[in-house]
């Protein structure tokens, strides 16, 4: 059987791993930054929302996030939404859909057919015209989508034009980038609007339950709480008022992208931008440090004991001490005596 080969080292001959340390960024001024396209706003070398999760995880997290941004499918998707109902002029110039077929050999070129008849075939990611054809879209800096993404985006814009009070959120200057010192730690910082409003600072995000629920981590606030959407909304809004004295409300709308494309907003009550607070201030902390000491360590080298979280633990006091022997081996152990 036919196999690649690789050499595979003894763990006590490897050489310890070192962080890669990032490059090509930059520190921008302070101020209020329009049309700024989304690929240099990410060489801004700033404290970020996007930093705060991989910042909660390690330091180490932090440096690989900054030197190999996440580009995951969803996270396409989300830009490709953001992109067509923030931007859609500039769609052609981030986005290219493949065509549907292609022209190319019905037959591999042999020495007795150096040239076979060419014929039209569906479009297959996995053959070698088509790969090519990605390859050179993404180095001409566009993302290839499929079709049916973008009838799904366009999909949620029908959603959401039929809700008068959602649709007004939109209204506002689009992609609005900004650059402040933060006030407590000096730490410059950056945040990018997705839709600066007369009434408030909304940010649009593609979810799997934009629901509204009491329940537990049920509905949208269960994706707010995972992803520190609520760091996000107290960051952007302090960031905002360091630069104008002026405190805008925080809005999410929240979109699902797939049947029936429903939609919701949500303006962040205040219990939760503190928590936010909270939480960008405890990153910041740690940003702060590692700037400093120029040290970017991951887990700790140490044995840590460990346990279930408490919510996942059986109740043993339900349990009569006859049964919780039972389960112990204790009982077996007393037969044995």
């Amino acid at each position: 059987m036919k196999r690649k080969k690789i050499k595979i080292p003894n763990l006590k001959d490897v050489e310890p791993s070192k962080p890669k340390k990032v490059k090509d960024l930059i520190t921008p001024e302070i101020g209020i930054y329009k049309s700024v396209p989304f690929e240099e706003y990410l060489k801004w070398d700033c404290f970020s929302k996007s930093a705060i999760k991989s910042l909660k995880t390690s330091p180490r997290h932090y440096l690989e996030y900054r030197n190999t941004p996440i580009n995951t499918k969803a996270i396409k998707e989300g830009r490709l939404l953001d992109c067509m109902l923030l931007e859609p002029e500039l769609f052609d110039d981030q986005f290219i859909i493949p065509p549907d077929k292609y022209l190319d050999y019905e037959k591999k070129p042999t020495t007795k057919t150096p040239e076979p008849k060419k014929i039209m075939k569906d479009w297959s990611p996995y053959s070698a015209y088509c790969k090519k054809w990605k390859v050179d879209a993404e180095s001409h800096g566009l993302t290839v989508v499929k079709e049916e993404d973008v009838q799904k985006a366009i999909n949620c814009m029908g959603v959401i034009a039929s809700k008068d009070k959602i649709k007004e959120m939109f209204e506002g200057e689009a992609q609005v980038s900004i650059v402040w010192d933060d006030p407590m730690t000096g730490v410059r910082c950056k945040a990018r609007f997705d839709i600066l409003g007369e009434e408030g600072i909304n940010d649009l995000k593609k979810t799997k339950d934009a629901s509204y629920s009491d329940e537990g981590t049920a509905g949208f606030k269960g994706e707010i709480a995972f992803y520190d959407y609520d760091a996000q909304a107290a960051l952007y809004q302090d960031g905002w008022y360091v630069l104008t004295g002026e405190l805008k409300p925080f809005s999410f709308i929240a979109v699902e992208y797939f049947p029936p494309f429903e939609c919701a907003a949500y303006p962040l009550r205040e219990d939760s931008l503190i928590n936010g607070r909270i939480k960008y201030r405890q990153a910041q902390e740690v940003y702060t440090k590692i700037i400093k000491e120029d040290r970017y360590e991951g887990y700790p080298n140490e044995l840590i004991d460990i346990d279930i979280p408490m919510y996942k633990m059986i109740d043993r006091d339900k349990f009569p001490v006859e049964k919780m022997n039972y389960y112990m081996g204790l009982e077996r152990e007393e037969n044995e005596q």
